[in-house]
């Protein structure tokens, strides 16, 4: 794929729904799971679900263990990445932090980590009690009859 040259910081802000620093955690598939680190531009939790909007550009790019800066916009659960934005490694980057206009600094340490999977972990917890509960009073209900 051919790209014209990158749109400038200021504009590639902008246009983002979503910039943010992040490590790659995990690759699933056509996803990557990011570790959020500062957040620029969004609201993100702690974790984010990015793929890439064409292709598979982003398993060239987005690498396990790396850390980015990414562009980001909106598709459904996800974050859908361009292959012609400037998502890219965060050394290459860090000039542009210096550009954004009105970003907001987010730090997320070990305890936000440590809440978000709590609270997912607790949901799941919750959904699989209520079918157990709904369960067993139509279990129940039916040897009544």
């Amino acid at each position: 794929m051919s790209c014209a040259k990158p749109e400038r910081a200021e504009k590639a802000f902008k246009n983002a729904d979503f910039v943010f620093k992040g490590m790659v955690k995990e690759q699933k598939g056509d996803s990557y799971i990011i570790q959020v680190d500062m957040v620029y531009k969004g609201d993100l939790k702690p974790r984010a679900k990015v793929k890439d909007m064409i292709g598979d550009w982003l398993q060239e790019t987005l690498k396990e263990g790396g850390n980015y800066l990414i562009y980001g916009h909106k598709k459904g659960l996800h974050i859908e990445v361009d292959p012609c934005g400037r998502t890219d490694e965060w050394p290459k980057l860090t000039t542009d932090v210096e550009k954004f206009t009105n970003g907001e600094l987010a730090d997320y340490d070990a305890d936000d980590f440590l809440e978000y999977t709590r609270s997912r972990d607790q949901r799941i917890a919750g959904t699989i009690a209520g079918l157990l509960l709904l369960s067993n009073v139509w279990i129940w209900r039916r040897k009544r009859r």
